[in-house]
This record gives C-alpha cells, structure tokens and sequence, in this order.
C-alpha cells in the first residue's frame, strides 16, 4: 500500500500544524482537533493512515484504536502522546499500532518512517 493521505487527530493545535507542516510536503492531509470529526468524516475521505494523540478529550485514545481496528482493521496506526508511561505504549502496541512517538516530537524521525518502504509498498 503506498500511503498518499494522511488523517491527523490532536487536540493540541501547535501539534496539528506541525505534524500538517512536516508531512504536507509528502503525504495529503487531513486534520482534526476531536476524533468525533474524524470519525464524522472518515467514510469521505480516502485515508491511507491514521496518527493519533492518545490524550484526547472526547474519545480516550485506547478507545480511537479500538474503533479503527474494529472498523478498518488493516489502517495502519501511529500514536504520537506526551506519555512516556510504558504500561501504556506497551497496551497501544498490543491493540495493533504500527509505531508510537513521544512528545515533543521528532518531526524527522515520524517523516522517516512514514516514507519507509514498509509502510510505501
């Protein structure tokens, strides 16, 4: 699968613009301050790969991953959170995450892998 559009949910706009700024050269982006908006949204848009906040006000993100992976089981997903918890990131790779980055950000290191061959087969 060659990932062509990009779905970004954070609450935190700085995040959004970031991530939006860094990969919008690469990748199509879509981005959203609630998952409620993104999952509104979902069926119009043709969504390669989904990054996400764990930390969300209106759907915890445990329960974002759980909806993806019930819905569009094979949609790749990277959690980008301020939580260095292991518990954590260790429950998010168990419901089937593809990566997780911590925050703040290391923009060159999420671009990197978003290009990687793995996930631009």
């Amino acid at each position: 699968m060659k990932i062509r559009h990009i779905s970004i949910i954070d609450d935190d706009p700085a995040s959004l613009l970031l991530m939006q700024e860094i990969l919008g050269d690469h990748f199509e982006t879509t981005v959203f301050q609630d998952a409620r908006s993104f999952f509104q949204k979902f069926n119009e848009m043709n969504t390669d790969l989904v990054v996400t906040d764990l930390m969300m006000p209106d759907i915890p993100g445990f329960d974002i991953i759980k909806k993806i992976r019930t819905d569009m089981p094979d949609m790749p997903v990277i959690v980008v959170s301020a939580t260095d918890d292991e518990t954590v990131i260790k429950k998010a790779y168990q419901m089937g995450i593809t990566a997780y980055f911590r925050k703040p950000l290391n923009t060159g290191l999420l671009k990197d892998t978003l290009l990687h061959p793995s996930l631009n087969n």
